[in-house]
């Protein structure tokens, strides 16, 4: 069985003070000091904690507290470094500390001790913040709870960082009296065992008040305990399920990025061919154009060459004739394979010309 939660916290001062209860309002009066209900220290606290001689009770064995955060060791030196040499002005049984015990039903060694220790550390982390000075373990009891302590950077007074007395000077500020100032410190001290049972002991199975609370016989309680370990059940398999689909989620959050990451090579790799087939494109329109521009210079020189070509034809053709027309009847006859084989060199010449232009002529007679 889990049993129920167990969460103190009480402040501390250099000097115990001389004044209690109702006593504390009547200047002069003093605590009795026959009796054994001796207020502790802060110093005294701390070596309690750490099993020095004779701080600890004559019925355990006794074994170094272990650290869980901070360091107590650290802490008891500043404590007494704050005995030599005390801040002026302050008072030595003014609060400088708050120390504090979480508690559990199960032995140290259990299993189930790791898991509530950490969500306790967690829990008291959460709570004080950077004035959490120390976290430690004793291993030496039958059931398994942490000491914590709590200060100001400076040891300052620390009635600031007690929930009760916030709760009771924000009434006080606030004109209430002193039964309603009480009251607010009451409230503050159950909303935080309200909400250490709400974040750590119900999912350990602890239940929020224990049997002597609230008169319940053994039946009762044990009822009462096994309803608060099934809602310790559920929690745990309700914390599983949100763990494992916390992994799905991330699992599938890393399947999308692979695949957003391979849709992007593959994108660059798209891109990159389609520039490349681009700049294919773009070069070979280029070459084409070259070409053209190749072919267009070359035809516009063969007009030329043809031009001339025929300039000099005709101009030929134009002496011939007329030295012929010239030559007596006789000396006609003597040319005519002259001019026999002039007809043959002139359809050579048309024939290239149709392949120029792609036309055909009928041949000018001989002259």
């Amino acid at each position: 069985m889990a049993g129920y939660q167990f969460i103190h916290v009480e402040m501390y001062a250099r000097s115990a003070s001389k004044l209690t209860g109702k006593a504390r309002a009547v200047k002069g009066k003093t605590r009795k000091s026959s009796t054994e209900d001796k207020a502790w220290t802060a110093r005294q606290i701390v070596a309690e904690v750490r099993r020095e001689v004779g701080q600890f009770s004559p019925h355990i064995t006794p074994q170094r507290p272990e650290p869980l955060f901070g360091s107590v060791d650290t802490l008891a030196a500043d404590l007494d470094a704050l005995d030599l040499h005390p801040p002026k002005g302050q008072r030595k049984d003014t609060p400088i500390m708050l120390a504090g015990v979480v508690s559990s039903s199960w032995p140290p060694d259990d299993p189930r001790s790791l898991e509530w220790r950490m969500d306790a550390l967690t829990y008291l982390c959460d709570t004080f913040g950077s004035n959490l000075r120390a976290v430690v373990a004793h291993n030496d009891e039958k059931h398994d709870h942490m000491h914590f302590y709590v200060l100001q950077p400076d040891l300052k007074p620390v009635k600031g960082l007690h929930p009760g007395h916030i709760a009771r000077k924000l009434a006080a500020d606030a004109g209430e009296d002193a039964k309603a100032q009480t009251e607010a410190y009451n409230s503050a001290m159950k909303a935080l065992q309200d909400d250490y049972f709400n974040k750590v002991a119900k999912r350990h199975g602890q239940a929020r008040i224990g049997p002597r609370r609230e008169r319940l016989g053994r039946m009762e309680w044990m009822e009462r305990k096994a309803q608060a370990e099934l809602i310790a059940e559920v929690l745990q398999t309700t914390e599983m399920d949100r763990a494992a689909a916390a992994i799905a989620v991330e699992v599938a959050r890393k399947d999308a990025d692979q695949v957003i990451r391979s849709a992007k090579a593959a994108s660059t790799v798209v891109k990159e061919e389609a520039a490349a087939s681009l700049l294919e494109v773009q070069k070979q329109r280029k070459d084409l154009t070259e070409l053209k521009e190749d072919l267009d210079r070359s035809r516009e020189k063969q007009l030329l060459e043809r031009k001339a070509f025929e300039e000099e034809v005709g101009l030929f053709r134009k002496m011939v004739s007329q030295i012929f027309s010239r030559l007596p009847q006789l000396e006609r006859r003597e040319l005519e394979p002259f001019l026999s084989a002039y007809d043959r060199a002139k359809e050579a010449i048309l024939a290239v010309r149709d392949r120029f232009t792609g036309t055909k002529k009928a041949l000018e007679p001989s002259p």
